[in-house]
């Protein structure tokens, strides 16, 4: 296999060819055109070629009650590195008005239920680890008879309330 080190434009695209599928993972959220990379991306995707997006949910209700009602500051803003920031609305505009049709949503654990519950993992290490290894048992223990079902829907849950830590998103292009 034959690996291309670079960054993806309009100039690499052309060379790089059609793909069936790309991962977005954790990238739109740091660079100044997300539109103008959905579009390119669009243009290099076969006919029902699928994206997943990976966001940070950030000024999701969660957040929103810690800030407004329990003092706590918007610590999930964190530029120079996050230029960008998203809610499941407005990603759904965003890949939409992009040429992308929303085939699924969920959403990852929503970690800030632990500052909910008085667990401060914010710059605190070691509370941030112990609430780290709370997330992976209890994904582990709801797992634990074989039927990923529950899991899965509990985050599909979690998204159409807005709710998670991150936003994740299957699209599929749209052709005329």
């Amino acid at each position: 296999m034959e690996v291309e080190h670079g960054f993806f434009s309009e100039q690499t695209a052309l060379d790089l060819g059609t793909f069936d599928a790309i991962n977005l993972g954790l990238v739109l959220e740091h660079i100044t055109d997300p539109a103008g990379l959905l579009k390119l991306i669009h243009n290099q995707l076969n006919d029902d070629g699928m994206v997943c997006i990976v966001v940070p949910n950030d000024f999701n209700p969660f957040q929103l009650i810690l800030r407004d009602h329990l003092d706590f500051k918007p610590w999930w803003v964190a530029p120079p590195h996050h230029i960008n920031y998203f809610n499941f609305k407005s990603l759904t505009g965003l890949v939409e008005r992009c040429g992308f049709e929303v085939v699924h949503k969920e959403a990852t654990f929503p970690i800030d239920m632990f500052l909910l519950m008085r667990d401060n993992y914010i710059g605190d290490d070691i509370v941030g680890r112990e609430c780290h290894k709370k997330r992976m048992n209890f994904e582990k223990s709801v797992s634990f008879g074989g039927d990923n079902s529950v899991l899965k829907n509990l985050y599909s849950s979690f998204a159409k309330e807005g709710i998670g830590r991150e936003i994740v998103m299957f699209v599929k292009k749209q052709t005329q």
